[in-house]
């Protein structure tokens, strides 16, 4: 065999060769993107009498799980890639806005899935009037989590004492701050749509970060888009027992 056909058979295999790794790579691709849906996108729009910027938007499915994050556009629009198949809550949130979550947003990778939000401004403070409150008032922290430790945003928190109720919302870490008398001890109850709620029992003598875990239950009677208002987001009122620093 002549040197020049060794030469031209060396470049036969290794184009072979290069083609078998292509097919290879696409077919590795496939079949990883194929059984969990990771192709399933996710698009919509964040508007306030136009296209509002800046919306933080997060879809996590409603069993839990990681939490996607992404910002709208100039224009209000956001998009997600890659996410697995499963019904989701969307949340949209914006600094002196209420945040709007979408309940059962189903995302399957055959068939393109959008949610929009309609936002509204929040009042920059809202005072509820209550009862007198101890003087010797300390700081509490903690974080709202599913049952497998991720963040739940915007859980609902209710503490109750004898100074009244007041309510509020967590952040979009699932953290909270409060004020709570050293002397008596007050109920915190955290809650979710699709979650069970969890009480605590605590007063401001303790310094150890407060954590609950919520677990998962049924969200078949969710409504599809809830509003909900932050309290005292960016303000302070006499009286205050969270505290919310802004984001």
């Amino acid at each position: 065999m002549s040197r020049s056909q060794v030469h031209r058979n060396q470049l036969i295999l290794v184009a072979v060769a290069a083609a078998l790794t292509v097919a290879l790579s696409t077919a590795s691709r496939a079949a990883n993107l194929a059984p969990d849906g990771s192709t399933a996108s996710l698009a919509g729009r964040a508007e306030a009498g136009g296209g509002l910027a800046g919306v933080t938007v997060t879809a996590r499915l409603e069993t839990g799980g990681l939490l996607h994050e992404v910002a709208t556009g100039s224009d209000g629009a956001y998009e997600f890639h890659d996410l697995s198949d499963g019904t989701y809550r969307v949340d949209f949130d914006l600094v002196n806005f209420n945040v709007v979550r979408r309940n059962g947003v189903r995302v399957h990778r055959d068939v393109p899935a959008r949610a929009d939000a309609t936002m509204h401004i929040s009042a920059m403070c809202e005072c509820i009037k209550s009862g007198p409150i101890a003087a010797d008032l300390r700081e509490r922290v903690g974080t709202v989590v599913t049952e497998g430790g991720h963040a739940l945003p915007h859980a609902l928190l209710e503490v109750r004492g004898s100074a009244g109720l007041e309510s509020a919302y967590a952040d979009s870490k699932g953290r909270f701050r409060l004020l709570i008398p050293a002397s008596e001890f007050w109920s915190l109850t955290a809650s979710d749509s699709g979650f069970q709620a969890a009480t605590q029992k605590l007063s401001g003598a303790s310094t150890t970060p407060l954590l609950f875990r919520l677990l998962t239950a049924a969200a078949g009677t969710l409504p599809e888009v809830q509003e909900m208002k932050e309290l005292k987001r960016a303000c302070r009122c006499a009286g205050d027992i969270f505290r919310h620093p802004g984001r």
